[in-house]
């Protein structure tokens, strides 16, 4: 995904910064928040399955697309807290 497309989502931007920028502080490893926003889309995803898709032809076909929109959306907020991570150690050296 673009910056582009997700610099749209200022929301998403100024938030996943900041949270970025805290971790680094805190001494978080950017490994493990990497891991946390990953792990965070993986429980949604078997949440949401766990919601009882039926499988037919049209259901699949929205499963796919949930699929899509989940990966798009998360893969912001890791990128705009990569960024805020990285922010903050360039500033503290």
């Amino acid at each position: 995904m673009s910056g582009a497309k997700c610099r749209r989502q200022d929301n998403i931007e100024e938030r996943y910064l900041k949270i970025g920028e805290r971790r680094a502080s805190q001494g978080v490893a950017l490994s493990d928040l990497c891991w946390a926003i990953a792990m965070t889309k993986e429980h949604l995803w078997e949440f949401l399955q766990l919601q009882g898709f039926t499988r037919s032809p049209v259901e699949i076909y929205g499963e796919m697309e949930l699929v899509r929109l989940l990966d798009r959306f998360f893969d912001c907020p890791l990128c705009f807290a990569t960024e805020g991570y990285e922010q903050h150690i360039h500033m503290q050296n």
